[in-house]
């Protein structure tokens, strides 16, 4: 899709890496919500 908009090798990095890191984040705060434990703590790995 990026390639298909014209976005180049570097800037379309760029933009799949900053989507990584906010579904990374969002899935790390939906976890904390949900199991209660503080931020920063370390989560354990579930099977889903």
């Amino acid at each position: 899709m990026l390639r298909d908009r014209g976005r180049k090798g570097g800037k379309r990095r760029a933009v799949v890496d900053q989507a990584a890191a906010v579904f990374i984040l969002q899935h790390a705060l939906d976890t904390e919500r949900a199991t209660g434990t503080a931020p920063g703590e370390i989560v354990e790995e579930t099977d889903e």
